[in-house]
């Protein structure tokens, strides 16, 4: 149960999403309801992730869920820990307050189900990264939330919003460029791309 909670707290918020997207003509208030519901769904999935796991900060214990084994050193998994349940408890408690936030200030735009389908997404995407057992699973989750909050940065499709979402793409896609980089020099040096304390370059 506690491991399909939480790949359920990751991947819900995509499912959501994409359904969000697919009917662009909800009315406000449908869409506002639908969106703060999966939300607060996503919240009580995070705090029954958090009564169900030690909090040890230091990551001394962890628990690891793994998803797609590609090679024995190259897995996309999940690792729960004190620390990154911390984090997702941050994140899904804010989350539903940015909502409310967002109604207002989405009121008269006329591309409502796009930005919230793209905004819950990202909430996937965060918590991906909060959950991230390895630094290959944090590369991907940090693709993928680079790719749900580009058109959140071009929502508008002014000029300017055009100009500030390419320079957005350009400035994230190099960061990760660096981190590839990095997650090749420590699969070279390091024997596992996990997160270990104490760091992995000496035990080799």
């Amino acid at each position: 149960m506690f491991d399909m909670m939480v790949s359920f707290s990751v991947f819900f918020p995509f499912l959501a999403g994409a359904i969000c997207f697919m009917f662009p003509e909800w009315k406000a208030r449908t869409r506002n309801i639908y969106t703060f519901s999966i939300s607060a769904v996503n919240l009580a999935a995070v705090l029954y992730l958090a009564a169900d796991s030690s909090w040890d900060i230091a990551g001394n214990s962890r628990h690891y869920i793994t998803l797609i084994s590609f090679t024995d050193r190259l897995t996309l998994q999940f690792a729960v820990d004190g620390l990154g349940i911390l984090f997702a408890l941050l994140v899904s408690i804010l989350w539903p307050f940015s909502l409310l936030y967002a109604y207002e200030y989405m009121e008269h735009d006329k591309r409502q189900s796009v930005f919230y389908a793209f905004f819950m997404m990202t909430l996937g995407s965060v918590l991906g990264i909060a959950f991230a057992g390895d630094m290959f699973s944090m590369y991907i989750f940090y693709e993928i939330l680079t790719l749900v909050t580009f058109p959140l940065v071009m929502h508008e499709m002014s000029r300017e919003a055009m100009r500030a979402g390419m320079h957005y793409l350009v400035y994230m896609l190099g960061g990760a460029a660096f981190a590839f980089i990095g997650m090749v020099v420590v699969m070279h040096y390091g024997d596992t791309l996990n997160f270990t304390p104490g760091g992995v370059l000496g035990a080799s």
